[in-house]
């Protein structure tokens, strides 16, 4: 059975928000012995899976085994590995984690022995089973931490943990927007056949600015819950000071191997570009943004929408004056398309474009074993991968294995050809989704409707 300490136990969740660095923060607080945490964002899904799948077995022994095929990275990080680097840990960059899965099955059933079939109960088994797979001392425990990354999933979090707070990550957004852009392109390639990662650029601007405009003022639907978030800025110029705020607010006691960036007390080592500095960990380049990643008149608006973001956070505006003339001309400015926007249209135009679509869409049909998309929760549950056809794509894909239905590939073809025409129409539709979002928020800052929390 759970102990009845963790049935009430405290709990925080860790956001990426409209920033970057959370799973860098979450790397400083690694290894406190008063926190109950499994490492990265393993979990991450938790809450669809549960809902789409868990809650309808009768037994948990039916649930466990469900649970280890959607999240075998809680045994070992280097399968269906994430963007979180558990892979390549420690001084040699070739660790990872790894437990024993009969002992991790063995402690699951222990909790789980007569207690109720919920989300709740069977979130707490995981992170008591997994802590004492690793040896760790529960009586010391007074925390529970969970790095859901994304927000979106915050309702049913809470519907467990009632007593949760949050710390979302913030960061300037003109710097965020462009080298956000690469980051979410990255899995992408990871996980998807390449054709299909070429149509998911179309979605990529439209999707960071969503997160970046919209994370923060989603959590106003539980003003009731204490939020505070964290300039990753702030982890550059003021980590020690951000670190003991941290412990102040989820009342955990300081020491300073807080300072050091770990993964269960391995170096954690983020894949930095190689003309990336660093600052104790901290990459210097969140400082600043290139003015040439975006048209005069878009940096305009993006100023004019995140000028209240930009004041409450001690952010320089560029802008020293935000009159009623510049906000109606934002208005107007907000229509026209953004660099990113204009480069998707002529890269589509261009010879070399069609020619590179079509090696591709040859190589995976004559040369590659393509990728299926079946157990990974990127293709179902990812909510930027929406409204995909991944299941009729995954079909197709296990079709065109047989060679002797040549029909199968025929038709993988005509799709992946009916969705190369369709890019100019979803790049289109991405523009308005993305005119859309940022009228939104622009009467939003109008109106005041804004949801601005504290700094930590």
């Amino acid at each position: 059975m759970i102990p009845k300490k963790f049935k009430k136990i405290k709990s925080l969740v860790l956001l990426a928000g409209p920033g970057s660095g959370s799973k860098l923060f979450q790397s400083f607080i690694d290894g406190h012995n008063q926190i109950l945490m499994t490492p990265g964002y393993i979990l991450m899904y938790f809450y669809p899976h549960w809902n789409k799948h868990l809650k309808f077995y009768d037994k948990w022994s039916k649930i466990i085994d469900h649970f280890l095929k959607l999240h075998p990275s809680i045994i070992d990080t280097k399968k269906m590995k994430g963007g979180d680097y558990l892979y390549n840990l420690g001084k040699s960059k070739k660790k990872s984690i790894k437990i024993e899965k009969k002992l991790f099955i063995k402690n699951l059933k222990f909790y789980l022995e007569d207690e109720e079939i919920n989300s709740k109960n069977f979130f707490l088994a995981i992170h008591l089973s997994y802590a004492n797979c690793l040896g760790e001392n529960l009586k010391q425990k007074k925390i529970l931490v969970y790095h859901m990354h994304v927000c979106w999933y915050l309702k049913d979090f809470y519907n467990d943990f009632q007593n949760a707070k949050s710390i979302t990550m913030l960061r300037e957004l003109k710097s965020n927007i462009p080298k956000r852009i690469p980051t979410l392109e990255k899995p992408n390639e990871t996980h998807l056949n390449k054709t299909d990662s070429i149509f998911f650029r179309t979605r990529s601007y439209k999707n960071v600015l969503f997160e970046d405009l919209f994370t923060l003022d989603y959590l106003k639907n539980f003003k009731n819950k204490k939020h505070k978030v964290i300039k990753h800025e702030d982890l550059l110029s003021r980590k020690k000071e951000i670190m003991k705020n941290f412990c102040s607010y989820t009342s955990l006691s300081y020491s300073s191997y807080m300072l050091k960036s770990t993964i269960n007390n391995l170096d954690w080592n983020y894949e930095h570009k190689k003309n990336v500095k660093l600052k104790d960990g901290v990459a210097k380049h969140i400082l600043y943004y290139n003015k040439n990643d975006f048209m005069s008149y878009e940096l305009y608006w993006l100023n004019n929408l995140t000028n209240k973001f930009n004041r409450k956070y001690s952010y320089k505006t560029n802008e020293s004056n935000f009159s009623l003339i510049n906000t109606l001309i934002s208005f107007f400015l907000i229509f026209l398309p953004s660099k990113r926007e204009i480069l998707l249209f002529y890269d589509y135009c261009s010879y070399k474009f069609w020619l590179d679509y079509m090696k591709e869409l040859y190589r995976e049909i004559f040369k590659i074993k393509l990728k299926k998309y079946e157990k990974n929760a990127f293709y179902h549950h990812k909510w930027s991968n929406k409204n995909y056809p991944f299941r009729l794509i995954n079909f197709l894909i296990l079709k065109v294995k047989d060679e002797k239905f040549f029909i199968w590939k025929i038709l993988y073809i005509l799709l992946k050809l009916l969705i190369f025409a369709s890019i100019p129409f979803a790049i289109f539709l991405e523009y308005i989704l993305r005119v859309y979002i940022c009228l939104i928020t622009y009467f939003k800052n109008i109106f005041g409707l804004r949801f601005f929390p504290k700094k930590l």
